[in-house]
């Protein structure tokens, strides 16, 4: 080939189109491109074969894929040049590369039929494409590797697929052998209208095959069915694979292509990955991150997770989103991906937004998964907290309480929840500064998170008692439990004394209702609730229940029942005679009885 810029000429095989010296890339017209043709016409009417396969070899080298597959056919037949299957190979295998089925065929019949040292599974590749991308010759052949276990899986279902696909299109032999399985039941459930069907209009060869056909007779016709094939997308996701491995990007991505538009989202992550690094298709980071954001949230798939994370953090293909990558690095960690839990901890450490608190606790997490620099890492910063640590408890045991706080801080900041639990221990005490339960509330939950016992046992008080933080019975109740199995503290003792207050206050709703229902004269049924309230430990129902029994007011008169209540309600610490309640009771009591008469 010969540059039209610099003059420059060089051997091409359709796959190197740059000129060597300038790297300027040869192209045809469309102009030239038909000119060509048109002078391949004239020779072919000429019988001119040597002009007619110099002209071939032009356009094959410029690329043209039906040109190389023609150009490969006169180099193996020896048409209008000398023979060469070695250099026909070549150009089979050019034209294939950009998906010519026929020129895939012969470059698998060559690879067969001639010594090249390749394997069967490389021979059969080349079948699977050629019959991928419509020839039915190939089709038919494949269908006869399925049958047989050559360079694939033995599979009756496939081969009667590709069977079918070849009679379809065609195939003479593909034809008459499917014609036989249904008109005798081999293999498939026995039909002789489709086996009309098939064997009508067929190319008779053989008095056998005039024979058979005689022996259907006229009758019905039926069209031939087609066989599904369930896991058709795996086995084209399987060739982009094997694509991948012999290094044919193009017959890679189109595979991968294919299975996405039929529903394969595994196969977004490898065509993402085509996207990405520009194999087999254009470079396009824009469509890379957007099928890989497809392939991480349908797909649930962990490469595509960290891919998008590393796109997200570092803007390609779109704009910068810290929280999103971050976010996809956690969800490929929770799936058990080391590497994930690795680089999320390197973003803490060494991010625009580092919390070397949250760095440290990724690299233990790495660590526990095995990953060798992570472990590194976490050895480095460990060894540096426990040194902060040990000075911070040496300073404070030297009374030197200011520099004790300003170590433990740096130690907290790096994760260490002795350090958080011991700075929120003096905060709360007031020692070596003034008492801050804020502060001292968010150093415990800083422990807490990293399941320091006694971080969570004192976080709990402070939710039981409301100090430094809202009171919150519910968080109070999941911390201290967690504590009382580990027999902590007082956390049982504090446990029964919640349990005991969210009893009282449910007996003073209780309470309440029969209230209500006093003052309407449904003396029964206020007297019930009462009674409920009081044994929920209500101490003001106790009393009231007292005066019910004391003067039989809607029960039988019992001095000694009234007494017990008045007793129980008295040790609950209920002062009676504050507030004057049995005056009150009996005010109540006279204004009902009162109400009832007029009515």
């Amino acid at each position: 080939m010969k540059c039209k810029k610099c003059g420059t000429e060089w051997a091409t095989t359709g796959e190197s189109l740059s000129c060597p010296r300038c790297e300027t890339v040869a192209v045809l017209s469309q102009k030239e491109q038909q000119f060509l043709w048109e002078e391949i016409k004239k020779a072919e009417q000429l019988q001119d074969r040597a002009l007619r396969t110099e002209c071939l070899q032009t356009l094959a080298a410029f690329g043209n894929k039906k040109a190389q597959y023609l150009y490969g056919e006169a180099l193996r037949t020896g048409d209008g040049t000398e023979k060469n299957v070695t250099n026909a190979v070549v150009w089979y295998k050019a034209a294939a590369k950009q998906l010519y089925a026929p020129a895939a065929y012969q470059l698998f019949c060559c690879l067969r039929d001639y010594s090249f040292g390749s394997s069967k599974r490389l021979n059969t590749f080349w079948l699977r494409v050629a019959a991928e991308f419509g020839s039915v010759d190939a089709a038919y052949e494949l269908s006869r590797c399925y049958e047989s276990g050559d360079g694939v899986e033995v599979s009756h279902r496939y081969a009667l697929f590709w069977l079918t696909r070849a009679a379809k299109g065609g195939n003479r032999e593909a034809v008459f052998k499917l014609a036989k399985m249904y008109a005798t039941g081999s293999g498939v459930e026995k039909n002789l209208p489709v086996a009309r069907e098939l064997a009508e209009g067929a190319s008779v060869r053989s008095i056998s095959e005039f024979l058979f056909i005689k022996k259907l007779g006229k009758g019905t016709k039926a069209p031939i069915p087609d066989i599904d094939i369930p896991t058709r997308e795996e086995d084209r996701f399987a060739l982009g694979l094997q694509a991948d491995q012999e290094a044919e990007p193009e017959i890679a991505a189109n595979m991968y292509y294919l299975c996405v538009r039929a529903g394969n989202v595994n196969a977004n992550y490898h065509l993402a990955c085509c996207y990405a690094e520009g194999r087999g298709v254009e470079k396009d980071p824009e469509e890379a991150r957007r099928r890989f954001a497809i392939a991480a949230d349908e797909g649930k798939s962990t490469e595509a997770m960290m891919k998008l994370a590393d796109y997200m953090l570092h803007g390609i293909g779109g704009e910068v989103d810290k929280e999103g990558g971050v976010a996809y690095y956690e969800r490929a960690a929770d799936q058990g991906e080391a590497e994930a839990a690795y680089l999320l901890a390197q973003e803490y450490h060494h991010g625009e937004n580092s919390d070397m608190g949250m760095a440290y606790r990724w690299y233990e997490r790495a660590s526990a998964m095995h990953h060798e620099k992570a472990k590194q890492e976490f050895a480095i910063l460990t060894e540096k907290i426990s040194i902060l640590y040990e000075n911070a408890i040496s300073a404070q045991q030297a009374e030197e309480y200011e520099k004790a706080i300003k170590l433990y801080t740096l130690a907290a900041k790096l994760g260490h929840a002795n350090s958080c639990y011991r700075l929120a221990q003096m905060f709360q005490n007031g020692i070596g500064t003034k008492k801050n339960m804020r502060s001292a509330v968010h150093y415990y939950k800083e422990a807490t998170k990293q399941g320091h016992l006694g971080a969570v046992y004192c976080l709990g008080v402070c939710y039981f008692k409301g100090d430094g933080v809202v009171c919150d019975y519910a968080v109070a109740n999941r911390l201290l439990t967690i504590a009382a199995k580990q027999n902590y503290g007082d956390a049982r003792t504090i446990l029964e004394e919640m349990k005991r207050r969210r009893h009282i206050k449910t007996g003073r709703k209780f309470y309440s209702v029969s209230t209500v229902l006093y003052r309407r004269g449904e003396i029964v049924e206020a007297i019930r609730f009462r009674s409920i309230a009081a044994q929920l430990g209500y101490a003001r129902a106790m009393f009231v229940m007292g005066c019910h029994y004391e003067f039989g007011d809607g029960v039988p008169l019992d001095r000694d029942r009234a007494g017990a209540w008045y007793t129980r309600a008295a040790k609950a610490g209920f002062n009676g005679e504050k507030g004057n309640i049995k005056g009150g009771f009996l005010h109540a009591r006279k204004e009902l009885l009162r109400r009832q008469h007029i009515t």
